[in-house]
């Protein structure tokens, strides 16, 4: 998995072994390429996220709330460590942003970090370049490898 950008087959193809059978289907990647951090990037973006500062509450903000700001907070984190202060997705923007901006169309391209559904919960999951998949809980910044007999992914957006 040392590839510094990868394409969403690929990716599909690696995360499946993590669903059961029959929900492999529920792989939704919206971009053709993504970027794979190190996971020393990822722990460093943990550290500065203000996603896991939030205060949990019933019906407000929840554990699908923490899942999905992680991905939003990810992307736009990675522009802004660029020099960037754009908040939308920059795939729309990869042109403006390598000659512009001056950098490489890797680097625009958004992490591969995906919002997952397990059975009763919400985490991310991301493709690191040189630890593999990793688990992440969005609420605590835990981060755990996945363990491929629990097949207990129902669902994946990114």
């Amino acid at each position: 998995m040392s590839d510094l950008k990868v394409l969403k087959f690929i990716v599909r193809g690696e995360i499946q072994p993590y669903f059961p059978e029959d929900k492999r289907g529920n792989i939704w990647l919206l971009n053709m390429w993504y970027y794979s951090p190190t996971l020393k990037q990822v722990e460093k973006f943990l550290n500065v996220s203000w996603v896991n500062k939030r205060t949990y509450m019933d019906e407000v903000w929840e554990c699908e709330h923490y899942g999905c700001e992680l991905l939003a907070d990810a992307r736009e984190s990675h522009l802004r460590g660029l020099g960037l202060q754009l908040l939308v997705n920059c795939r729309h923007y990869t042109r403006f942003l390598v000659e512009e901006c001056k950098i490489t169309k890797d680097e625009a391209l958004p992490w591969s970090l995906y919002w997952v559904i397990t059975n009763g919960h919400t985490l991310n999951i991301v493709r690191t370049r040189d630890k593999g998949f990793k688990l992440i809980e969005p609420q605590t910044d835990r981060i755990w490898t996945p363990d491929k007999n629990d097949q207990n992914l129902l669902l994946a957006i990114g």
